[in-house]
């Protein structure tokens, strides 16, 4: 079984801060606990910001499989995210993947 991981890149509009920080902390607390998981990392990237515009973060998560990965999108704390993250739209919250990991 080969390990899942990948980079994520997140833009949060700035109005949005507080909520991004409660349902994706939220998240990443929970993720942390999965019995799969194996990092699921989170950086504010302040250095790629711009005056006025979103705030960037780049996401690390990597689980030992891919159902592992997959039972982390099917659980409850990421649905809540991801529920929360749909109702704002990308013009407040922008998720994006980055690279996947090569072997």
């Amino acid at each position: 079984m080969a390990r899942e991981g990948r980079l994520i890149r997140v833009e949060v509009a700035l109005s949005h801060l507080d909520g991004f920080i409660e349902y994706f902390g939220h998240n990443l607390r929970h993720s942390r606990e999965e019995p799969g998981c194996i990092q699921f990392r989170a950086a504010r990237s302040r250095s790629e910001e711009v005056e006025g515009g979103p705030a960037i973060f780049h996401v690390w998560e990597e689980f030992v499989d891919a159902d592992a990965m997959n039972a982390h999108h099917a659980s409850a704390h990421f649905q809540r995210w991801s529920h929360w993250r749909a109702e704002q739209g990308d013009a407040v919250v922008r998720v994006g993947l980055v690279t996947e990991p090569w072997e």
